[in-house]
């Protein structure tokens, strides 16, 4: 059985840094489901300290949104 401690070692140690992306871009119902999902990710003592942006091409990135107090 494993435990979640198990799954989360095992998240982190196959977790990477995609430098190489497809040519399509992601549908805006898919970018707005990942943002409400990063919305609702926990945060130690609930300081919420992430920034999230959307690059909408590979040349021009959209400025940070932020998602909860900075």
């Amino acid at each position: 059985m494993t435990t979640l401690a198990d799954q989360v070692d095992a998240a982190l140690i196959t977790r990477r840094s995609i430098r190489a992306f497809l040519p399509t871009p992601l549908p805006g119902a898919d970018i707005e489901a990942n943002l409400e999902a990063a919305s609702r990710a926990p945060s130690g003592i609930n300081t919420q300290p992430w920034k999230v942006s959307i690059a909408v091409d590979a040349i021009r990135p959209t400025s940070p949104l932020s998602i909860g107090p900075i």
